[in-house]
């Protein structure tokens, strides 16, 4: 069954605008444990322009019969960046949008209002090591509320319990230099495997246990999921690299802590490859978390191959186009990611082209898109109004099941 997409404007923090009916394009991205991000041209001399002159928020729809249209979870971008030429008589201007989440980076860390900062730092977990990644990230964004920031932002987990009602089990101790953002901070957990992120709602985040919420394989089971090369996949770039391959992690935290990972079993073309992991305020529990990460993410070659014929696909919950239709590539890469697709996420570069050592990408319009800086491989879509069927999608009425773009 087809869907489509469209975008609607919403006031910061407030009621719905209106749709925005003539996009140029769209290019649209949810990396998992990530920002997902939003480009699209626009013309001012279009229907609905007026409607994104001033700041405002975007929300990604999608419908199966035209009628009925839904936002689901990470679908809420914020209207931040816009680029265009004056004499341009076309007046088109380009909006890089970041999602919602994106406004943890306008809230910073102070110190405690009881408890003084070590070396400017802000102390969790010290000197025991029994904080946890809720509890560090309940307590930053309520207080950054308490000081006016963060005023529609809302989040579904507590300091004792993710949003699943299980209980935060993984303690540590953690100092924040004061002034670091929010999401900085809430990236960090994430690189370190100590916490699981997602919009679950235009303005709410989730957060879970690692590994026990948002990351599920439907290549195996009673009905897997497989994707056929020619009818599903229109491209299958292959891009790799062995720039981030270590065999070994040198851990520094604090208090003269020190400690070495070594990855037995890494390829070695050139023998030991070492990377350094300098986290200041850390003390012994998350250096060897982070360690271990790393170590294990930098096990083998970055990069996505997809076969020409067929293509079996890991999936992760909630593919944002809808209530059933997740969609990730079927293997994991060799590390989390470093390049957002759309421009946002640990890295403010810009969007991968076919080719580069960031990523992989599709030129064609409705094709699937891989990163290979994804955790879970992420898809990309792209829709050009100027061709009506190009973002058609199919996808099954299966529960779990997979969202694939149908060629045109």
């Amino acid at each position: 069954m087809p869907f489509d997409i469209r975008l609607v404007a919403y006031a910061p923090n407030g009621a719905r605008l209106g749709i925005l009916p003539h996009p140029l394009d769209i290019q649209v991205a949810w990396p998992l444990n990530d920002v997902p991000s939003l480009k699209f041209a626009y013309s001012a001399h279009a229907v609905g322009a007026e409607l994104v002159a001033a700041p405002c928020e975007i929300g990604v729809k999608w419908s199966a019969d035209g009628n009925v249209w839904t936002e689901k979870g990470d679908g809420r971008f914020l209207r931040a960046r816009r680029e265009g030429d004056q004499l341009d008589l076309s007046g088109v201007w380009r909006f890089d949008c970041p999602s919602y989440l994106w406004v943890l980076k306008k809230a910073v860390t102070y110190a405690h209002a009881s408890i003084a900062p070590v070396n400017g730092q802000r102390m969790y977990g010290s000197p025991t090591p029994n904080a946890t990644a809720g509890f560090i990230m309940n307590s930053l964004p309520t207080e950054a509320q308490a000081r006016g920031a963060l005023s529609g932002f809302a989040w579904t987990f507590t300091g004792s319990l993710d949003s699943a009602s299980l209980t935060w089990n993984q303690t540590f101790g953690l100092g924040i230099p004061l002034g670091t953002d929010v999401l900085a901070v809430l990236l960090t957990l994430v690189d370190a495997g100590l916490i699981d992120i997602r919009m679950t709602s235009p303005r709410i985040l989730s957060a879970w246990r690692p590994s026990t919420a948002i990351f599920r394989d439907l290549t195996t089971g009673a009905t897997p999921v497989a994707l056929a090369g020619g009818r599903d996949i229109r491209a299958a770039p292959d891009v790799g690299t062995l720039e981030d391959m270590a065999s070994a992690a040198y851990v520094v935290g604090d208090s003269s802590f020190r400690v070495e990972r070594v990855n037995v079993g890494t390829p070695l073309p050139w023998g030991r490859w070492e990377v350094g992991v300098r986290q200041v305020g850390v003390t012994e529990a998350t250096p060897r978390t982070s360690s271990a990460t790393r170590c294990s993410c930098a096990a083998r070659s970055s990069g996505y191959s997809a076969p020409a014929s067929c293509c079996s696909r890991t999936t992760r919950a909630g593919f944002p186009c809808g209530t059933t239709c997740p969609a990730t590539a079927s293997t994991r890469p060799a590390r989390r990611g470093s390049v957002s697709r759309c421009g946002y996420g640990r890295s403010r570069s810009p969007a991968p082209t076919a080719g580069s050592s960031a990523g992989t990408s599709s030129s064609m319009t409705g094709s699937p898109t891989r990163r290979s800086g994804c955790d879970d491989g992420s898809l990309a879509c792209r829709s050009d109004p100027r061709r009506p069927d190009a973002i058609r999608i199919s996808w099954s009425h299966q529960p779990g099941s997979l969202s694939v773009f149908r060629p045109l």
